[in-house]
């Protein structure tokens, strides 16, 4: 019994032009995909962003602003960052957010005897402090102490006032010592101008008075100035 020829068309071993192996099909669908997701969001790129943030965006409203309303044609935008811009555990160069209501109060409290008010028309004013705050760790005068003491001695120079500089530890009475001398010397030992002899006094008081840690500016009117 003999073979039958078959007849089908294209039967020279060659394969159809729509016929495609099952890769080929996987391959097109990923392709599709990367592409839908490439094309398929309105959300700008983030090179663009990142560029306008670290370069300037010459005059835009904002990180996605309407290009037509940028001036980066007819300008040169350049911005420099300093050494000290990078982010550490110091902080940065953002300014600070948070104040120091203890340096503040004082500094506060001193500027108000130049101001007509109540507190300026007392006949005794009591400022008290931190002793931390006057002396670092090595037993210098901070520069807090030494913004103070300029206050001070502008009250003394302006204002009949007389000022005791009080404290409850003995150990404590020769930096307030130190910090007279700045007010008395005639160059302010090259701190503050002085030039107040005989209105500046300092004591060791009772802790009662004056809590351990802290240093008291009591300051006082006189009849006339001297």
């Amino acid at each position: 019994m003999g073979k039958k020829d078959c007849c089908c068309g294209g039967g020279g071993g060659e394969v159809p032009a729509w016929f495609m192996t099952y890769s080929d099909v996987i391959t097109l669908l990923m392709t599709f995909f990367i592409l839908l997701l490439t094309f398929a969001t309105n959300e700008p790129e983030f090179f663009a962003k990142v560029k306008v943030v670290s370069f300037g965006g010459g005059g835009s409203t904002g990180v996605t602003a309407p290009s037509d309303e940028l001036l980066d044609k007819d300008s040169v935008v350049l911005r420099e960052r300093p050494n000290s811009a990078a982010i550490s555990t110091r902080g940065s160069e953002t300014p600070p957010v948070h104040t120091d209501p203890a340096r503040e109060s004082l500094s506060r409290g001193l500027q108000s005897l130049q101001t007509p008010d109540l507190l300026a028309d007392a006949s005794r004013v009591r400022i008290e402090t931190n002793t931390s705050m006057m002396r670092d760790d090595t037993g210098a005068i901070t520069e807090q102490a030494v913004t103070q003491l300029r206050m001070l001695a502008q009250q003394l120079k302006t204002q009949p006032l007389s000022l005791q500089i009080l404290v409850s530890d003995p150990e404590q009475a020769d930096f307030c010592v130190h910090m007279a001398a700045i007010l008395t010397d005639p160059n302010g030992l090259g701190v503050v101008p002085g030039k107040s002899p005989g209105r500046v006094a300092v004591g060791v008081v009772d802790p009662t008075m004056v809590p351990s840690g802290r240093i008291v500016y009591q300051l006082s009117h006189t009849e006339s100035p001297r």
